[in-house]
């Protein structure tokens, strides 16, 4: 990654170097041709006037030579040199002249070239006017707009040498920060990876490594916790196995010595029964979670008029209160008939009623209401006046096991995975389920369910 930061960062530096050479020579460019047209103009400016006074024998005459050297001297030419083509060549008539013999072929009535005057670049404007037949030969110099090119390649040099140097600094100081960086996000990636959850990254800032490293740490935590939550549900599951295989493995030991009379027979048998119950339970809700959680477990939709369905269900749940002095009180309101799962619904409902059931105490009373919330939305609710459960605990009774270990006190039977089974089928069903409940008042819980009549 290092490699690749620095390769890049001198790619995008060589490419701004780059557009900056071109850059520079067309500056170059437009400076020579704008200093080359200027000339050029003031060149046939003065063409244009000497053409207006004829020559004198082939030669030019007093009067030009005269307009020439007072131009000369008001427009303070670097260099301005009057010459005319004779069959032999140029003729120079300007004393001293240092452009014109530097010059190349003239072929055109206009021209512009580059001449060396004492080893200096200087522009030269040429124009050739007709003069009665004679060619007159008007050439205007000055260096500016020549640009120097050693003193102007040479701080581009130096700016390129610097410019890349700082890029290669710039990027190694980069790469390095922020290969320590990711380096620290690696190592604590490979802790995790080795199981060792309590690995953490400290990155400080707000630049996307950073949150990148906050993310990570929040990851790392969730599966810490989801490792405790593992660990004590395994422990619990144990706990909830042993016990009843104990009462077994007690009785059968009993029986097989021959220790068990007569009478006591029908108790042990009823507490056997009870016993491989309670296994069954716990086996099949572990079986069943274990599907939910997967989602490999399929969906069965059909009509259902759900008022009829959750008073079937209600009816038959009924039965076990009886036993135990607790009332059930329905209050379902007439819906009408729509598509749903009816075995989920059963499920939901009976995984509800059990839990409020099992914390009920004796003579107390389990509530069942259905009523819609609008026209494509149900609500089933299931209450107790039981102890309630603790503020501080409310956001965990949809995790497995959680309310059967903090209030195992107020009721020891059960399997603890009835309400994470209901969160699961729920969300299978598209709702959602949320728990109210206050301390020494009793708990309620709803479940919110899509419904569409039809």
């Amino acid at each position: 990654m290092r490699v690749r930061l620095l390769v890049g960062t001198l790619l995008v530096a060589l490419l701004m170097l780059g557009v900056g050479g071109v850059a520079a020579v067309r500056i170059q460019q437009n400076v020579a041709a704008d200093a080359q047209e200027r000339l050029f103009a003031q060149a046939n400016r003065i063409a244009q006037v000497i053409d207006r006074i004829d020559t004198e024998g082939g030669q030019l005459s007093r009067r030009q030579r005269n307009l020439i050297d007072e131009w000369r001297r008001i427009a303070n030419y670097e260099y301005l040199e009057v010459g005319y083509l004779t069959p032999t060549g140029l003729r120079i008539t300007t004393d001293n002249p240092q452009i014109l013999p530097n010059v190349g072929k003239l072929d055109a009535d206009r021209a512009v070239q580059i001449v060396k005057v004492d080893g200096e670049d200087v522009n030269v404007a040429i124009r050739i006017v007709d003069n009665s037949g004679q060619e007159i030969v008007i050439a205007i110099g000055s260096r500016a707009g020549v640009v120097d090119r050693e003193l102007f390649n040479r701080p581009m040099v130096v700016a390129t040498i610097v410019g890349l140097l700082a890029a290669i600094g710039l990027s190694l100081l980069v790469s390095q920060q922020l290969g320590k960086r990711i380096d620290a996000l690696s190592d604590a990636a490979g802790a995790v990876a080795g199981g060792d959850f309590s690995a953490r990254v400290e990155i400080g800032g707000a630049d996307e490594v950073a949150k990148l490293a906050r993310s990570f740490n929040d990851m790392a935590a969730e599966l810490a916790d989801a490792q405790r939550r593992e660990r004590d549900f395994l422990m619990s599951v144990g706990h909830d196995l042993r016990t009843p295989l104990t009462t077994i493995r007690g009785y059968a030991e009993a029986l097989d010595a021959g220790r068990v009379d007569e009478e006591r027979m029908p108790r042990v048998a009823s507490v056997l029964h009870a016993q491989t119950q309670r296994l069954a339970r716990l086996i099949e809700d572990l079986m069943l979670l274990s599907r939910l959680e997967a989602r490999e477990f399929s969906m069965r939709y059909e009509a259902v008029d759900l008022t009829a369905h959750v008073a079937e269900a209600v009816e038959v749940l009924a039965s076990k209160a009886e036993p135990l002095d607790i009332s059930v009180q329905p209050d379902l309101a007439q819906l009408p008939v729509g598509e749903t799962d009816p075995d989920r619904i059963s499920q939901i409902v009976g995984n509800l009623f059990d839990n409020a059931l099992r914390y009920s105490p004796e003579g107390g009373t389990v509530r069942v209401s259905l009523r819609a919330a609008n026209h494509n939305t149900v609500i089933i609710s299931v209450a107790d006046n039981g102890p309630g459960i603790d503020p501080e605990d409310l956001p965990h009774v949809f995790e497995r096991l959680y309310v059967a270990q903090r209030y195992q006190a107020v009721r020891p039977e059960g399997s603890g995975l009835g309400l994470a089974i209901v969160a699961q089928l729920v969300d299978a069903l598209g709702g959602t389920v949320n728990v109210e409940s206050e301390l020494g008042k009793g708990t309620t819980v709803h479940v919110t369910l899509p419904w569409q009549a039809g």
